[in-house]
C-alpha cells in the first residue's frame, strides 16, 4: 500500500563494511521469558498472525472509524516545513512541535499559530550538529534533541530555546528509539550492530535513561544473540567511502500511557508499561530468521480496537535507492478477534490521499488514540484544481497558495470501531 522509504547518505566514513552473516537464531529466550501479563488496555490472549497467509483485504474509510480533523499551520520565514510526519514531535490543544529542514525547532499552539522558534545549530558545546531524533517534555518545559550520532550525546533545552545541559549517551550508541517514558526517564533504543558478525554493540538494546544525568537507570529485558540489520552499507572501491541506505521505521510506538515494541529482530511484539512491565501481544511466523532475505514486520499503529502490522521482504537495492520498499499491511482487529489485509485506507475529504501510518513511533500526544498525518500543499492544490476535496479540506485548500505549510490531519479513533 504505502512505500516505506528509507535514507540514501554518500561518502560516509567506513568504519566496518562486510555483509553480516544470515544464520541467525532467535532473540534470547532467558529475557523473553520472564515478561508480565498483558494489561488490561490490550489483548490478554496472545495471537500468532502468519505473514504469509492470504487473509482477506478490506477497504476502510477514516471517517468510518474515527473522527478527522485539519490544522493549518502558519507559515513564517523561520517555520517553512517539510511534508513529513518524521519531522513532527509533538501535538496537543495547546502545543505542536516540529523542525524545518534546516533543524529549526518549531513550536506552535494547539491551532497552527507560531509561538516560537529556535535554531542552535553548530559546533559549540551548546549547539547541535543535526537533529537526529526529538523529545518534548511538557511537563518539564525541555526539549531533548539527540544529537549527531557519533557526538554520542542529548542537547537539553527550555520551549524558549536557552540551553540547559548536555548529557551522555552510552558509547556507540545508534538512536532507533526515543521516547518520553517519565518524568524522570527517557526510553531509548539502540541498533548500533557489527555488519561482520551481526552482533549488537549493546546486550540490551533497550534501556531508560535519566534526564538529569544521562546514566543508563534501567535496561529492559529484551536482548538477542544477534539481529536483523536495519541498514545496508556499499564500500566505495578504495573503501575510504561508502554508501548507506538506512530503513526508515519505529521500533516502538506510543499507545495510551504505554508502549509497542516491535523490533524487526523480534517474532514476539510486546507492549512495555510506565510500571516497566514487559508483555507479549502477537507472534509472527514465519520466523524472521528464516530466510536468507528476511520478511521483517512492524506495528505501526495501535487504537484501543486494532492493530496496524507493516511487513515485507526486506532487500536493499543500490541500484534503486529513492523507491524504498512496497509494503502490506495486516489488520489485527482484537475487539473481535480477527485479522485481515488492509487493502484501502481512505479520507473522505481527500479520497486521493496517501496515508501512512508512522507517526505513533515518533509523534507524542496526550491524544493516545490519534494519527497524524501531513498533507503536501502541491498536492492540496493539484486536488483543488482538479475538484477532488470536500468538507473542511476543501475549504481550507481554498485560501492557500503554493508557499504554505502543508496541512496537519489528525484522526482521533473512536473506543468502538465499526469494523
Amino acid at each position: 500500500m504505502n512505500a516505506l522509504f528509507f535514507t540514501l547518505l554518500a561518502a560516509c566514513a567506513l568504519a566496518s563494511c562486510s555483509p553480516s552473516k544470515k544464520n541467525v537464531p532467535q532473540e534470547n529466550s532467558e529475557d523473553l521469558v520472564a515478561i508480565q501479563p498483558a494489561t488490561p488496555q490490550v489483548p490478554t490472549s496472545l495471537v500468532t498472525v502468519d505473514l504469509l497467509k492470504d487473509y482477506p483485504k478490506k477497504d476502510i474509510c477514516l471517517q468510518d472509524i474515527a473522527d478527522v480533523s485539519y490544522i493549518v499551520l502558519e507559515t513564517t520565514d523561520q517555520s517553512l516545513l517539510h511534508p513529513s510526519e518524521m519531522m513532527m514531535y509533538y501535538v496537543s490543544d495547546s502545543l505542536i512541535v516540529a523542525r524545518t529542514l534546516e533543524d529549526r525547532i518549531v513550536l506552535l499552539d494547539g491551532k497552527g499559530k507560531v509561538k516560537n522558534t529556535f535554531l542552535h545549530k553548530g559546533g559549540g558545546g551548546e549547539e547541535y550538529q543535526a537533529v537526529n531524533k526529538l523529545v518534548a517534555d511538557v511537563e518539564r518545559q525541555e526539549i531533548y534533541i539527540s544529537d549527531y550520532g557519533l557526538l554520542n550525546r542529548i542537547q537539553v533545552y527550555d520551549f524558549e530555546g536557552k540551553y540547559k545541559r548536555t548529557l551522555p549517551l552510552p558509547r556507540q550508541t545508534g538512536v532507533s528509539c526515543f521516547q518520553n517514558f517519565s518524568s524522570d526517564c527517557l526510553l531509548v533504543g539502540d541498533d548500533n550492530i557489527s555488519y561482520e558478525t551481526g552482533i549488537s554493540k549493546r546486550k540490551r538494546p533497550y534501556f531508560l535513561l535519566s534526564k538529569e544525568t544521562g546514566k543508563v537507570v534501567e535496561e529492559l529485558p529484551i536482548s538477542f544473540h544477534k539481529r536483523v540489520a536495519s541498514r545496508a552499507i556499499l564500500p566505495s572501491a578504495d573503501r575510504l567511502s561508502a554508501q548507506v541506505m538506512q530503513l526508515a521505521y519505529n521500533p516502538v510506538i506510543r499507545y495510551y500511557d504505554g508502549w509497542i515494541i516491535g523490533d524487526i529482530s523480534m517474532d514476539t511484539i510486546c507492549t512495555y508499561s510506565p510500571q516497566g512491565k514487559l508483555s507479549p501481544l502477537l507472534c509472527r511466523t514465519p520466523s524472521v530468521y528464516n530466510k536468507e532475505t528476511p520478511i521483517i514486520a512492524f506495528p505501526s499503529l495501535m487504537t484501543s480496537g486494532f492493530l496496524i502490522l507493516e511487513y515485507f521482504q526486506l532487500k536493499f537495492d543500490f541500484s534503486k535507492p529513492v523507491q524504498g520498499f512496497k509494503t502490506n499491511e495486516l489488520v489485527y482487529n482484537y475487539s473481535k478477534g480477527e485479522v485481515y489485509g488492509l487493502n484501502q485506507l481512505t479520507n473522505r475529504d481527500f479520497p486521493g490521499q496517501s496515508i501512512g501510518f508512522n507517526s505513533a513511533g515518533h509523534i507524542d500526544s496526550p491524544w493516545r488514540n490519534a494519527m497524524f498525518n501531513l498533507i503536501p500543499t502541491e498536492r492540496l492544490l493539484d486536488a483543488r484544481e482538479e475538484g477532488k476535496l470536500s468538507g473542511p479540506l476543501k475549504d481550507i485548500a481554498a485560501q492557500m497558495t503554493e508557499e504554505d505549510n502543508p496541512v496537519l490531519m489528525v484522526t482521533r479513533f473512536k473506543d468502538s470501531p465499526s469494523r
